[in-house]
């Protein structure tokens, strides 16, 4: 009898453990294949802080606070009579033609642009106590494009302000 009932429960394992193979022997044996594209945006989140250092010098420094590099340029502006210079230097140049001093560095995620400095002169002396006197500033950013082993500026004409960029599939073995 003992010889019997080993017989029988060792049928009983077998017929558990072949019940169970299949599925165990697909989950090995099963892959897939993924193939496409997704377009991400690679944008640069720009901020500007202005400072008034004084009654006749205006500072500006651009944030990146985005996920992308990129460049960066400001103008000025003031009202009629009223002159704006600029001390330069800092990493800032000149943009011929346009008015706008251009950051010559590429702004890393992150970072900083270094103080432009803005010298106002012309205010008029008929200007009473508590007149104001508005300098406006506008910046543009554009990404910063990888190519050729350097970092080169997008078209500053380029209205748009995402890059689509296309991320390749692979496929899995």
């Amino acid at each position: 009898m003992n010889k019997r009932r080993l017989l029988l429960a060792l049928l009983a394992v077998i017929m558990v453990l072949s019940v169970s193979i299949g599925p165990a022997l697909a989950y090995f044996s099963t892959y897939t294949v993924a193939e496409g594209k997704k377009p991400i945006k690679v944008v640069p989140d720009t901020t500007i802080d202005e400072n008034v250092a004084s009654e006749t010098l205006k500072s500006v420094t651009v944030t990146n606070a985005g996920n992308a590099p990129c460049f960066v340029r400001a103008k000025a502006f003031a009202p009629a009579g009223v002159t704006l210079g600029t001390a330069g230097g800092n990493g800032w140049s000149a943009q011929n033609g346009e008015g706008f001093w251009v950051y010559g560095e590429v702004l890393m995620p992150g970072e900083t642009t270094a103080e432009l400095e803005i010298p106002i002169s012309g205010i008029p002396t008929t200007a009473n106590e508590g007149d104001s006197l508005n300098i406006a500033v506008v910046y543009e950013s554009t990404t910063a494009i990888w190519h050729n082993g350097a970092y080169v500026a997008d078209d500053w004409n380029w209205a748009q302000d995402v890059i689509p960029v296309t991320l390749e599939g692979g496929t899995g073995a």
